[in-house]
């Protein structure tokens, strides 16, 4: 409950001052209705119709429901791995970057195919904005998706000499070996072309 509030002129008298009155009969205006508004709000208090009811306060809105799980941490309960993408750097040959961006594509292609063999829509919505489930029993984890079997690479073809990138290692060095790792394997997928071998299929 809020204090109700007079509206001067409506629930007690009040005289206009107008600019022809002299000083002190403007202030004899003034005193006179300040006294009519205490008065008036004194009969209004002794009355106990002083107080009105305050306006209803809106509702906070509902909290967000629980979002589903995503892709990613579907994928991560089926045990299939992210895509290992190479890093396409500002001083890597046009070639190269070329080779990075198609190397890239078909691993994220692999990625996507492997969640779709294990019943996941690799288009599923982020954390965010996935709908609520409907079902409050939790749903059976989905079983891991073997992994495909290797595929044998003849022995003419080496498999990269992949430099080992460490914590320890300066900046410029790792940037070094992030590169020359890419062209390593980047001309190992190639050798597996060229042999008829998919390049997805076989563990680098």
């Amino acid at each position: 409950q809020v204090k109700r509030k007079l509206v001067a002129g409506k629930d007690y008298p009040v005289t206009e001052i107008t600019a022809g009155m002299d000083p002190a009969e403007k202030r004899r205006v003034r005193i006179a209705n300040a006294k009519a508004k205490s008065a008036a709000y004194k009969a209004l208090k002794e009355s106990g119709q002083d107080m009105v009811a305050a306006a209803p306060v809106a509702s906070a809105p509902a909290a967000a429901a629980p979002s589903g799980p995503t892709a990613e941490q579907a994928a991560a309960a089926a045990g299939i791995e992210p895509p290992q993408l190479i890093e396409i750097t500002d001083d890597m040959d046009p070639a190269d970057v070329r080779k990075a961006r198609i190397a890239n594509s078909k691993a994220n292609s692999a990625y996507k195919k492997a969640l779709k063999a294990a019943g996941i829509d690799p288009s599923a919505p982020s954390a965010a904005s996935a709908p609520a489930p409907v079902a409050s029993a939790p749903a059976p984890a989905p079983e891991p998706t073997p992994a495909p079997a290797a595929t044998a690479v003849p022995n003419d073809i080496p498999k990269p000499d992949l430099i080992e990138i460490t914590d320890d290692m300066d900046p410029n060095d790792v940037r070094k070996a992030r590169i020359a790792n890419a062209k390593a394997a980047s001309a190992y997928k190639k050798a597996l072309k060229a042999a008829g071998i998919d390049p997805s299929t076989v563990e680098i």
